[in-house]
């Protein structure tokens, strides 16, 4: 038998790696969901948040090591999109509709964790928790000077989600 060596994976082109290895992220928590809620139970929805959380501190490294910037609302909200990006995938649509230093509103109208959980036949507000975990534990690790809230989502119903990134600071005038 010969070893395997990086000219197995050669033949794989980048792209179609890097789409296989999102995909396989996106579909991570429907996997764990299948084989664990119904034997962890109540105590399930915890634990998914803390993964996603620690998902979250690692994708932090990635600002780190590239010196994505965060020191103001709008390059927070454009690198936390870059690290989404880089996690999950191109499969985001996503519009920024106000951007100042002191304040992002972002819409996404397309996530393809949700799609995914939907194809699978998955209950779509389990993807929320996900999501928030996430989301608002890469924004304390980039920058725990703002908050994020969101003001609709896809797995309440809405037709997108928004999130709006805030200045702590600005919060308390």
């Amino acid at each position: 038998m010969r070893p395997i060596s990086g000219s197995y994976s050669d033949g794989i082109p980048l792209e179609r790696r890097w789409k296989f290895a999102t995909d396989m992220i996106q579909y991570l928590p429907l996997i764990y969901e299948n084989a664990f809620r119904k034997h962890v139970g109540f105590e399930y929805d915890a634990l998914e948040r803390e993964c996603f959380a620690d998902l979250a501190i690692m994708g932090s490294l990635l600002a780190e090591e590239y010196y994505l910037p965060v020191d103001s609302a709008r390059s927070l909200g454009w690198s936390m999109w870059v690290i989404m990006l880089s996690l999950f995938g191109p499969d985001f649509e996503n519009e920024i509709l106000e951007a100042t230093d002191e304040r992002v509103v972002m819409r996404m109208t397309r996530c393809p964790i949700m799609k995914m959980a939907e194809n699978a036949g998955f209950e779509v507000e389990h993807s929320c928790n996900t999501c928030k975990a996430f989301n608002k534990t890469l924004l304390r690790e980039l920058n725990p000077g703002y908050s994020l809230r969101y003001s609709h989502g896809m797995c309440w119903g809405d037709e997108y989600c928004e999130i709006i990134l805030e200045s702590r600071d600005s919060l308390q005038l």
